[in-house]
């Protein structure tokens, strides 16, 4: 069940926000589209959503359940490396990345992901960037730039 965690954040040069529901992302989800790619076939993007999450889940149990449905959806799927990331309030999240192809409207695209999971009182955040092979290395600077500024509004 997704649920809605009031968040701030700062959108970085270069992207532009725009409602979840116009690119078929999960309500209550933050998009953040490059506006360096969009139009281009594949638009690169950051999506942050939160799931809620029965007491005990752990942020890796939520990056197990988003790789298994990545597995169901593309092909190819590698995990490059799984990290303990301290958030600013010294919870434990994680960081991943992930290489996948994905078939979109009828194109074949070699991804990368860079996954973050935060955990929050009876939920965990889900941070992703999404880019092709050839941008995820000049956008993942703007990526971890943009994590450090999204904050659970109070």
């Amino acid at each position: 069940m997704s649920t809605t965690v009031p968040l701030e954040f700062t959108v970085p040069t270069g992207w532009v926000q725009v409602a979840a529901d116009t690119v078929g992302a999960p309500e209550g989800s933050a998009v953040l589209l490059d506006a360096a790619t969009r139009g281009s076939g594949f638009t690169t993007n950051i999506t942050v959503g939160g799931e809620e999450e029965p007491a005990g889940r752990r942020p890796a149990d939520v990056a197990d359940d988003v790789l298994r449905d990545l597995e169901a959806a593309a092909t190819d799927v590698v995990t490059d490396g799984r990290d303990v990331l301290e958030d600013p309030d010294g919870r434990e999240g994680l960081v991943q990345q992930v290489r996948l192809t994905a078939e979109i409207d009828g194109a074949r695209y070699r991804l990368v992901q860079s996954q973050v999971f935060r955990p929050l009182p009876g939920a965990v955040l889900r941070i992703v960037l999404t880019a092709t092979e050839d941008r995820f290395p000049v956008l993942i600077k703007d990526f971890e730039a943009f994590v450090g500024t999204v904050r659970q509004r109070r």
